[in-house]
């Protein structure tokens, strides 16, 4: 799971590595084992905000691709029991599915018989019956039909098909009781419709070339919000500004709201056929560096948290993703130690809105960061790559 989770950040985004998918948690027991799975890899990252974003993002992802049938999820990677990938290769299809096992988390699936108090006779013997028949002579048919043996003993029946490890006693572990609805509740927050802000830094510096990418700071930052919104679906609500300083000696921090936040798939007032989604598009890819100009974050990162706490959803998960190079200049602001003061007294338990530091480049104090956007539930994480900040996009619903 860490693996995939994170050496594949960019699948989400077609790059390399698989796209995976996922059947429904709420409905599919193999869904729920390997989100349980997630969950616990998000509790034991307490202590590392790029790894918890990497997990969130990852589900994220997965949550938009969900199908309700092997047959819909051919061609991804999901999790689904032993028993179903034989199933499935069984009748013999096309292209037949090839079975990996996590070394790191695997639940096993149990199928338990309840006999209920209060039943007559008649259901009680039935139901005796069923359970010593189901514990004896209906082993061997189970066993056929691609089963194991309840102590999870190696299969001839499975070892038969290449494709899967039939031969080996796979670790499995039971997973305690409260998990599933931990992780579902995980599923439930990452399945909410977005209300997100994007506030962008156009200050000189943001013209680098990140290494490697062959994109300036400002064309990296474009490119993966462009992306995470193809992901997030036309019904996520959006929306854009830009920060920068003047470029006279006071350095007065200066925010464009460029975009209000809407729903992506919304018509755009007075823009014709056009959406709100093509006009984010289209403000991305107009974004411009003012050269000679510096960082005003705090003010930035506190008037957009004030901003979307004001018009604050209730059905949706409600962000500030703030993309940035460096630190606040500190000219005409406030200080760090100002900006936490002010924050903790504007957090409202009953209205969360968590603010999000996407940061490149090598002058950005991560530590400082974090201690900022903790106060609201946040986190702050450095990446290089159009993967990985389109899956810290993702991440920024939810980081525990």
């Amino acid at each position: 799971w860490e693996q995939l989770v994170t050496g594949n950040a960019g699948a989400a985004v077609g790059t390399a590595g698989p796209v995976v998918g996922i059947a429904d948690p709420t409905h599919d027991a193999a869904g729920l084992s390997a989100l349980i799975a997630l969950d616990g890899m998000l509790t034991r990252a307490v202590n590392d905000p790029q790894l918890k974003v990497g997990i969130t993002g990852f589900v994220k992802g997965m949550a938009n691709n969900v199908a309700a049938s092997m047959t819909a999820l051919a061609g991804k990677a999901f999790p689904a029991s032993e028993q179903a990938v034989f199933q499935y290769n069984s009748h013999k299809p096309a292209v037949p599915l090839t079975a990996l096992y996590p070394s790191d988390a695997s639940a096993s699936l149990d199928y338990p018989l309840v006999l209920l108090n209060g039943a007559d006779n008649a259901h009680a013997v039935a139901g005796n019956s069923l359970l010593s028949y189901l514990q004896t002579h209906a082993q061997d048919a189970l066993r056929r039909q691609g089963f194991r043996s309840p102590d999870g003993a190696p299969s001839t029946v499975l070892a038969a098909d290449p494709l899967l490890h039939g031969g080996q006693l796979t670790a499995a572990t039971r997973a305690d009781y409260g998990l599933a609805g931990q992780a579902l509740a995980l599923w439930a927050t990452l399945t909410r419709q977005l209300r997100m802000l994007a506030v962008v830094d156009v200050s000189g510096s943001m013209a680098q070339t990140v290494p490697g990418t062959g994109q300036t700071r400002s064309q990296l930052t474009a490119s993966a919000c462009e992306k995470a919104m193809a992901l997030f679906g036309s019904h996520a609500a959006m929306g854009l500004w830009t920060f920068t300083t003047t470029h006279d000696a006071a350095g007065t921090t200066v925010i464009d709201p460029v975009l209000p936040i809407a729903e992506l798939g919304s018509p755009e007032p007075g823009a014709g056929s056009a959406t709100h989604g093509q006009r984010m598009v289209a403000a991305y890819g107009a974004l411009a560096e003012k050269a000679g100009s510096r960082n005003g974050l705090y003010d930035a990162l506190l008037a957009a948290y004030q901003d979307v706490q004001k018009g604050w959803d209730p059905a949706r998960v409600n962000t500030v993703v703030v993309f940035t190079d460096g630190k606040d200049d500190n000219l005409n602001s406030m200080s760090s130690d100002q900006l936490i003061t002010r924050l903790r007294a504007a957090v409202d338990p009953a209205r969360p809105v968590r603010v999000f530091v996407v940061a490149l480049g090598t002058d950005v104090d991560l530590t400082l960061l974090n201690k900022i956007t903790a106060v609201t539930g946040g986190a702050a994480v450095h990446f290089g790559d159009i993967g990985q900040m389109t899956a810290a996009i993702l991440g920024s619903t939810d980081t525990r």
